[in-house]
């Protein structure tokens, strides 16, 4: 029998609060956190782990002599491990309104596969979901999550309209998932909801239902509103000889309150005969509302979901519902959100995006150009021009401007001589070959007026 030199490591178990503390202890190796570590209740929703977990994580590390457990106080970092204070952050923030597990199946999805993109190019996720409580209170906490947590860019997911404002004042890098408020600028990417819920209208309209319902959370998110106005522009389209009535019925998203709003419609002398319910968890409430009343869909009434869920298929008869491309928007998001991590820009001009989309469709090529890519034009002036033909040219010239001012046109002329026409189209080829061929699943237009 041989004797070994050394005992071996026995193998063990690694306990919950231990894998806790190895997830700290990177973190803090990374730089994600330089002088405090979050809270407890922080690090619970961060780790998915109970605060008695935590709390023996803590302490472990307290041996270890990385941190200082300060009661009613945040815990202090006495030391980091070799190498100093970590690289920059590599931390993309997703900020929400409602927890994830109160998000539709197909919202859990997309999230889902952008952590895992960003994941495969060694950038990390960390869900905030900010209070429904005061503006103050919500800028505060946003405050706090940047600073404390090193984010560098956000998702903004379905935000209220201050939420979104708030980024655009601090310049922090952001895309929306959802429409943007007026006023704000920020790179976005939606479905069309005012588009769907106007098709939605006039299809109940086109059936011969004249008294229409919208069903949506009073959310305040600007998809929701555009639902709104696109829903009441089919109405006023409405060219029949009967006038149509839209009603908007907004709630909290409690079944109570909807069927406490829709019990005054269905009570009235002019009950609805057509429903657009939007969000799915919102349509099986209405359903079984509906069901308790003794009213059928589609034999009494007719229902159409605004969102897609896989279980209206399910149902028999389905759900009638619009349809999206979900592995196509998660595609899309996750290259524009690598755009954004990568060069810290997005196009922020919807009106501009807008343009190009509708002169593609008006089969225009559109190209974007790059101005360091013309080192000889000068950048803090404007000079443009059209061709029309080869045989006339319309040019502008603006003066200078600094910052994010726009610039004043000083002058319009229409141009005629041949000699000044050949250099405008030798001109033009130089900058078309130049351009890049516009990608619309990555929006990067440059600024306007630029």
């Amino acid at each position: 029998m041989s004797r070994l030199a050394q005992p071996l490591d026995l193998p063990r178990r690694l306990s919950l609060s231990g894998q806790a503390a190895d997830v700290i202890r990177k973190a803090v190796a990374d730089g994600t956190w330089k002088e405090f570590l979050p809270s407890e209740r922080r690090l619970c929703e961060l780790l998915q782990v109970s605060r008695p977990t935590v709390r023996t994580a803590l302490h472990l590390l307290e041996k270890e002599g990385l941190i200082e457990i300060q009661q009613g106080r945040r815990n202090r970092l006495k030391s980091l491990p070799k190498g100093g204070t970590g690289p920059a952050s590599r931390l993309v923030g997703l900020v929400t309104r409602e927890p994830v597990s109160h998000m539709s199946r197909n919202t859990f999805q997309w999230i889902t596969e952008i952590q895992t993109h960003f994941a495969e190019q060694g950038f990390g996720t960390e869900i905030m979901v900010y209070p429904q409580t005061g503006v103050r209170t919500q800028r505060r906490k946003l405050e706090q999550f940047i600073r404390q947590s090193r984010v560098f860019c956000c998702v903004l997911i379905s935000v209220a309209k201050e939420i979104q404002c708030w980024f655009q004042e601090n310049k922090i890098p952001a895309l929306v998932i959802g429409s943007c408020h007026p006023g704000v600028k920020l790179p976005s990417l939606d479905l069309d909801y005012r588009s769907v819920c106007r098709h939605a209208a006039g299809t109940f309209l086109a059936h011969g239902h004249r008294r229409l319902v919208l069903v949506v959370p009073d959310s305040g998110v600007a998809g929701d509103l555009t639902s709104e106005e696109g829903f009441r522009e089919a109405a006023l389209r409405h060219t029949g000889g009967d006038q149509a009535q839209v009603t908007i019925v907004r709630h909290n998203g409690t079944a109570r309150q909807i069927g406490s709003k829709l019990d005054a419609l269905f009570n009235s002398a002019q009950a609805p005969t057509a429903l657009l319910v939007a969000k799915p968890q919102y349509v099986f409430i209405v359903l079984i509302y509906l069901l308790r009343r003794g009213l059928k869909v589609p034999e009494s009434i007719s229902l159409i979901a605004r969102d897609p869920d896989h279980v209206f298929n399910l149902l028999a008869p389905p759900i009638t519902h619009y349809v999206m491309k979900h592995d196509a928007f998660a595609h899309r998001l996750s290259r524009l959100m690598l755009r954004l991590v990568s060069h810290d820009y997005l196009a922020a001009d919807p009106n501009l995006i807008r343009v190009c989309q509708m002169q593609r469709r008006a089969g225009i090529e559109i190209r974007i150009l790059h101005l360091d890519r013309i080192p000889e034009m000068r950048k803090n002036t404007l000079f443009d021009f059209i061709l029309f033909d080869n045989v006339v040219s319309y040019e502008t010239t603006a003066g200078v401007w600094a910052g994010e001012n726009r610039p004043i046109i000083v002058s319009t002329r229409l141009v005629l001589r041949p000699t000044t026409l050949t250099e405008r189209v030798r001109r033009f080829q130089d900058l078309w070959d130049s351009a890049d061929e516009w990608d619309e699943d990555v929006n990067d237009v440059p600024r306007s007026p630029r």
